[in-house]
């Protein structure tokens, strides 16, 4: 083993600046994917850990259509609370502000939701 070492050693000795940045590199590399790596874990981690909170229940059916009378009558079945909500995109208009439009998503909710978490608005 010694033997490869010091073979190694020699052969580097005309580009050991070359050896240093591709030793560099690989360090930099390796520490890249794991801090993302470590990132990616504790986000998901983080998401897990809240996700009642951020949902505002434990279960979402979503659909672009009305959904028909058998799909009703199982989510029915489930038991449980339920909400429903509805969502559209439309134009706001600031009537303070030379009537400046934007883009906004309106969303309505029944009274009963959210199931867990609070709703806070501004102002209150």
């Amino acid at each position: 083993m010694t033997f490869i070492l010091k073979m190694a050693w020699r052969d580097s000795r005309a580009s050991r600046k070359r050896l240093l940045l591709f030793s560099l590199s690989v360090v930099l590399g390796i520490a890249a994917l794991v801090a993302i790596g470590s990132f990616t874990v504790n986000l998901k981690q983080a998401i897990d850990d809240q996700a009642k909170g951020l949902l505002g229940a434990d279960l979402v059916v979503s659909s672009r259509a009305e959904f028909s009378a058998p799909v009703l009558e199982h989510l029915a079945a489930l038991g449980g609370e339920r909400s429903r909500t509805r969502e559209f995109s439309s134009m706001l208009v600031f009537q303070s502000a030379n009537d400046a439009t934007r883009l906004v998503q309106v969303r309505a909710v029944e009274a009963n939701f959210p199931f867990f978490g609070d709703f806070e608005t501004a102002p209150a």
